[in-house]
């Protein structure tokens, strides 16, 4: 009933967010720029359109300072439900050309006792008893070039450190670490990439499993008038250390979104729902996620 209860709170803000008057677009940024699919931090200081801001929120690599919080709901898995919350403050640092993307991701969990496999913040859940707080916290640096083209990449590594507090339950145990990419392609009206990490555990708690975790995020978004998208991004776990009928989650669906202005303050809002294909014996039916993301363009 917790879970239902929090579920129905998500939808209902979620509503009032896409419900968001037009009066509250700020004039000030419909300036639209010669290539409005990328920017340096140059270009931040005059002004962006919504359909530029859009692009911007799209783009994993984008220069833009931003504060994404997503709320994951699973629903459907043997030993009850689940949820992930997870704030990923995302801020760049321009070095030679080259911009440094770094992601902080700070989760906190939700878990059924028994646990919940097939969730991306937790490879290897505790079969012990349910809890809720924090989990572990990932970094992720990219190196990207600084350019203006329809094509972007970065690529560089991830790390995740066993913060979970204060059950000890709802992380790996372990310090792990990889490489990590991301590539989109962004012609007009599209948003189109994939972005990606592996990590492996390295050391930590001895009497936890060790961590092998593939994530992978193939994703499209068709842009719409008036800041409205649809979107499709679609998390692609697999734990290699599983055996081969419990190592896969692929997830199918999509969602909607909207990209809109209060008090010139440019916020990017996704609903969506995804129904796992493949999932592990312990994984949920379905998901539905709930994104709210704030970008600052200016320096």
């Amino acid at each position: 009933m917790k879970s239902l209860r929090r579920i129905h709170y998500i939808i209902l803000s979620s509503t009032l967010l896409f419900l968001a008057p037009q009066a509250g677009y700020s004039d000030d940024s419909q300036t639209l720029s010669e290539h409005p699919q990328s920017i340096d931090q140059h270009d931040l200081q005059h002004g962006l359109s919504i359909d530029e801001l859009r692009l911007n929120a799209q783009n994993p690599v984008s220069p833009i300072l931003n504060l994404p919080t997503k709320f994951t709901f699973y629903e459907g898995a043997p030993n009850g439900d689940a949820w992930v919350l997870s704030t990923r403050p995302t801020f760049t640092f321009e070095v030679a050309g080259w911009n440094l993307v770094n992601q902080m991701a700070l989760n906190f969990i939700d878990t059924p006792t028994g646990g919940v496999t097939g969730i991306a913040e937790l490879p290897n859940p505790y079969p012990g008893s349910g809890s809720v707080g924090l989990a572990d916290l990932n970094y992720t640096l990219l190196v990207s070039p600084n350019t203006r083209d329809e094509l972007s990449w970065g690529v560089g590594g991830t790390v995740t450190l066993p913060t979970d507090h204060p059950s000890r339950v709802l992380g790996s145990g372990k310090w792990s670490a990889g490489p990590a990419f991301a590539v989109v392609y962004q012609p007009d009206p599209w948003s189109i990439g994939i972005k990606g990490k592996q990590i492996w555990s390295i050391f930590g708690n001895e009497g936890r499993v060790g961590v092998s975790q593939m994530l992978l995020e193939p994703f499209i978004n068709f842009n719409l008038a008036d800041g409205w998208y649809l979107v499709s991004d679609m998390a692609i776990v697999s734990n290699w250390d599983k055996r081969s009928s419990e190592q896969w989650t692929v997830p199918i669906g999509g969602g909607f979104g909207k990209m809109f202005q209060i008090a010139g303050q440019p916020i990017n809002t996704r609903l969506e729902a995804y129904w796992n294909a493949v999932k592990p014996d312990a994984g949920a039916e379905w998901t539905l996620n709930f994104t709210l993301q704030f970008l600052f363009p200016s320096t």
